[in-house]
């Protein structure tokens, strides 16, 4: 768990600052890159994982909740926060 802690503060800024200047991960649309992530941060929270001071972060994790046929999971953070 310390592990994944210590990852997620370097890493989430890094995945703000790109999403800053991009709608999405890997493209001009959604592509499996956005499906891939959203799980893991929209549960983060239940590792102690904190990703609403990372705006761009958040408007994208709404971005992907506003797709069609998205189905919410158990647990997941609630969208648009």
């Amino acid at each position: 768990m310390e592990a994944a802690l210590h990852w997620s503060t370097k890493i989430l800024p890094i995945l703000n600052k790109h999403l800053e200047s991009r709608e999405w991960l890997a493209s001009s649309h959604p592509t499996i890159a956005d499906c891939a992530v959203f799980p893991y941060l929209s549960v983060a929270h239940e590792g102690s994982v904190d990703v609403r001071p990372f705006p761009a972060l958040m408007a994208w994790m709404t971005r992907v909740s506003r797709l069609p046929n998205f189905i919410p999971m158990p647990g997941m953070l609630t969208l648009p926060y």
